[in-house]
């Protein structure tokens, strides 16, 4: 129900053709997101645009949220681009922290990156291997300003750090490789 999709810097064609299915929003980064009739959710994201101004697919999966988020397929060649091994990941149940994107964001953005780890290990039956990095910003839910994080997720702050103590205590893994 949610798709991203890298396109070139500049390429208008994927914008042209989403447009006639969907409303476009600009997100707080620059990237157009679409929600589709059918209730898709498609955000289009420029490597410019992604956080630092990347210059390929690969370096913006690189930049993903979870080793398991960061799989792509070219669709010129049909090519598999997974540059965290986010496949294996997920064939073996577990979802790794990508340090670069872990340890680099601001407050805000690191909290939200923790509710979104919640709910990806919500929804799949899948485990965290070295939850350090996801600890280590557990503190800043009392320290951020809370009204888009509320909008963004529906939770309340003390809802909010209750469901992160959870999530993340039930869904910690030993690595097995």
């Amino acid at each position: 129900s949610d798709l991203d999709l890298i396109v070139p810097n500049g390429q208008p064609l994927v914008d042209m053709i989403l447009a006639r299915y969907g409303v476009c929003k600009v997100n707080r980064h620059g990237n157009r997101h679409y929600r589709l009739g059918n209730g898709l959710k498609i955000d289009v994201i420029e490597p410019r645009n992604f956080y630092r101004p990347f210059q390929s697919a690969n370096d913006v999966l690189s930049f993903f949220d979870t080793s398991v988020n960061a799989i792509g397929v070219n669709i010129a060649t049909g090519h598999l681009l997974d540059p965290l091994d986010g496949s294996h990941d997920l064939a073996s149940g577990v979802v790794r922290l990508p340090q670069a994107r872990w340890t680099s964001m601001n407050a805000f953005e690191s909290v939200h990156l923790l509710l979104r780890l919640c709910r990806l290990l919500e929804r799949h039956d899948l485990h965290v291997i070295d939850t350090a990095r996801a600890e280590a910003i557990v503190p800043l839910v009392w320290e951020v300003d809370w009204s888009d994080l509320a909008r963004l997720h529906g939770l309340s702050r003390s809802a909010a750090a209750r469901r992160i103590d959870q999530t993340i205590l039930q869904r910690s893994a030993v690595p097995s490789y």
